[in-house]
């Protein structure tokens, strides 16, 4: 009888425990089971732990499925949910509230399987990722690498990319800027007395000072991509760009640029890769950025060892049927690449829905041999929605053509066009793509 009891508890066990603290300066504290327990490195942490440190203390916690999750002085984190099962990953799910104070976190597994099931909040945001790093407090969120998305407790909602920040102090998140060095110092002052945080402004002011008081002459930049129509039909696109204070400013009339929300801007807040559509033609979706160099993608394809990468992001263009591709937190594009070592392939998904409430769901794979673009040869999956008719139906596509290019000076983003269509020929899908590491 205490051998099958034994059984029993152990996996209760594994469960309960989430991660532990691999690293602490400073004093902290864990409230379990209305107890304090005086935190120490090494120690096992459980799911419903409330983690707090002290003035000038950091904590860091790597959980089980390599999440490393640090915060600063003066913090709390909230481990509320987090569960990691290998064998099962459907079942997997991390909820963590940050409820004061500063914390950088580092995607693990979780993050890249289930990323809809990894929940991290702060008392004003919730902040959606997509194999990513992201630091912020209770007012500034920033993400170091990957992407985000960013929604306030009114429902307003912003997409940040790598390098880039937004405030949700007023209640919204304003329109992404780029991150500073200095910005991280405040990050990192988060606690502080006032006096530490108002010198660390001061020093940000004198260094935008001396940024305007020497600005250069505007650099002439040109990004290259591709265009789609809504019968499928490609075309090159090549935009010549102003680049000034660190945003890009199109003078061609003929390109509208939109941000990552499908709505129309002046200033491109990424210069490695931008979307948009025509002037003449709002149907008519375009992607271009600064493509990579021929030779740095042969010298990875030739390389002997095998380089991995995943690129997440989303897809942006219209249906025949179905109306305009919704750009929300169920759109998503992931692309994985093999490159080197003799593989040189790549395989991914394209999942949507649309404004007339079909779900397109579609899968590829393909070849990159040459050059700095890539293409699919098989394309198979899903159309459900409303059909021709006007019925609701499930609609298998099984043709299509994705083609993409690198993009930036160490491939940190790719790019391109699509065109999917059903078996039957009755239901199409046109549009572009974005994705970053």
């Amino acid at each position: 009888m205490r051998k099958y009891l034994l059984l029993l508890i152990l996996p209760l066990i594994a469960f309960a425990n989430v991660g532990k603290i691999t690293a602490l300066k400073g004093e902290a504290t864990i409230l379990r089971d209305a107890q304090n327990i005086n935190a120490k490195s090494g120690q096992v942490l459980n799911k419903k732990d409330l983690i707090s440190t002290s003035k000038n203390s950091k904590l860091q916690v790597v959980f089980n499925d390599n999440t490393v999750f640090t915060i600063g002085q003066n913090s709390t984190l909230d481990i509320e949910d987090f569960l990691y099962d290998e064998k099962e990953s459907k079942n997997n799910k991390v909820q963590l509230n940050v409820l004061k104070g500063a914390f950088s976190s580092i995607t693990g597994r979780i993050g890249k399987l289930n990323k809809s099931k990894f929940k991290l909040k702060t008392k004003s945001a919730s902040i959606g990722i997509r194999g990513t790093i992201v630091k912020a407090n209770q007012k500034i969120i920033m993400c170091t690498s990957g992407a985000i998305t960013v929604t306030t407790n009114n429902g307003s909602t912003m997409n940040v990319d790598a390098g880039y920040k937004t405030d949700v102090s007023s209640g919204f998140p304003t329109t992404p800027t780029a991150i500073t060095s200095l910005d991280i110092e405040l990050l990192e002052a988060d606690g502080d007395g006032e006096e530490n945080k108002n010198n660390l402004k001061k020093q940000v002011d004198d260094t935008q000072d001396d940024a305007n008081k020497n600005k250069t002459e505007p650099e002439d930049t040109t990004l290259t991509g591709s265009s789609i129509s809504t019968d499928g039909t490609t075309q090159s696109v090549t935009m010549q760009t102003n680049k000034v204070a660190g945003t890009l400013i199109p003078e061609s009339s003929s390109l509208v640029i939109t941000d990552d929300t499908g709505a129309v801007t002046d200033q491109l807040t990424n210069e490695v890769i931008t979307w948009g559509h025509w002037a003449d033609d709002t149907s008519k979706k375009w992607v271009a950025g600064q493509a990579t160099s021929t030779q740095t993608m042969d010298n990875m394809r030739n390389a002997t060892s095998t380089v991995n990468a995943e690129y997440n992001g989303q897809a942006m263009g219209t249906t025949n049927n179905g109306g305009d591709i919704k750009i929300d937190t169920n759109n998503q594009v992931q692309i994985n690449f093999s490159l080197g070592g003799g593989q040189n392939s790549f395989n991914g998904t394209a999942k949507f829905d649309t404004e007339g409430g079909q779900t397109w769901n579609s899968a590829f794979n393909g070849d990159n041999t040459s050059a700095n673009t890539f293409s699919n040869s098989a394309t198979s999956g899903s159309v459900i929605g409303t059909n021709v008719s006007g019925g609701a139906q499930a609609i298998q596509n099984q043709s299509g053509n994705i083609k993409g290019t690198f993009y930036g000076s160490s491939t940190q983003s790719v790019g391109g066009t699509f065109n999917i269509n059903s078996a039957d020929s009755n239901n199409q899908a046109t549009g572009v793509f974005k994705a970053t590491k």
